[in-house]
């Protein structure tokens, strides 16, 4: 597989985790706790943030304004804790966009002839006309499908968010809504890049939107559909394509 689609499959992870280091998880626990988080400080409001996204079974991130320079423009993936997800990338001028599901032990993904040219190399072009319409099908441990196992993986972005110790200054915002729901902003700046999160007020203190400002270039991550359940479909046998038969045809 293709760095370039390598590249392609983790961005979902590398953008979340960008935006929610923000600190170490030691003020989580009893300081979350009191009548209102919004009424906590910048530092309270951030752990009790990552970890209510540290305890979620399932969520959604949906990311606009990416560069497409080493990942997606775009993308909309729903992603639970026992590796099962489904989305939507945009790989911008030229490279085209593609679909993924992946449930259980099997990856599913659709493309358009822009991205098979443009990852599948020499072969691309064969590959896109013999699928077509289709969906490429696959077992998640094929050597060829295992990024797309690993990047629809919560619990595994979940440990990389755990495991960094990188501390931002961080200061409090106003409020402010996400999709209808009030939130409580905090403000992260760490090497000069700025980043801003509001923080559901109500229920969970779930993060709900994330916006990155690196040299200049805003990239917008919002999350939802937190501990639903990822959609259980999946296409039809007369709608696939298995990786095998891509093989010998490439063989």
């Amino acid at each position: 597989m293709s760095t370039t689609r390598r590249r392609t499959l983790s961005a979902a992870g590398v953008t979340l985790c960008a935006g929610l280091l923000m600190g170490t998880l030691a003020a989580c626990g009893d300081d979350a706790g009191g009548d209102s988080i919004a009424d906590k400080s910048a530092k309270e409001i951030s752990d009790a943030a990552q970890q209510s996204l540290l305890d979620a079974k399932s969520l959604r991130m949906a990311m606009s304004g990416g560069t497409g320079d080493d990942g997606p423009t775009a993308f909309d993936l729903h992603v639970d804790q026992d590796g099962n997800c489904s989305g939507t990338f945009e790989m911008g001028t030229g490279k085209g966009s593609f679909d993924i599901l992946k449930r259980g032990d099997k990856v599913w993904i659709k493309a358009d002839p822009q991205f098979w040219k443009a990852t599948g190399g020499p072969q691309g072009e064969a590959v896109s006309k013999l699928l077509g319409d289709k969906y490429l099908v696959g077992d998640a441990n094929d050597p060829q499908m295992s990024d797309l196992s690993s990047s629809c993986n919560l619990k595994e972005l979940q440990k990389e968010m755990k495991s960094d110790d990188d501390s931002d200054d961080l200061k409090k915002g106003g409020k402010s809504s996400v999709d209808g729901q009030e939130t409580i902003t905090i403000e992260a700046t760490d090497k000069g890049e700025k980043s801003t999160i509001d923080v559901a007020t109500e229920g969970e203190p779930y993060p709900l939107k994330i916006v990155n400002n690196e040299d200049g270039k805003k990239e917008t991550v919002l999350l939802s559909d937190y501990n639903k359940p990822v959609t259980s479909e999946t296409p039809p046998a007369g709608e696939t394509v298995d990786i095998k038969e891509l093989q010998k045809q490439q063989s």
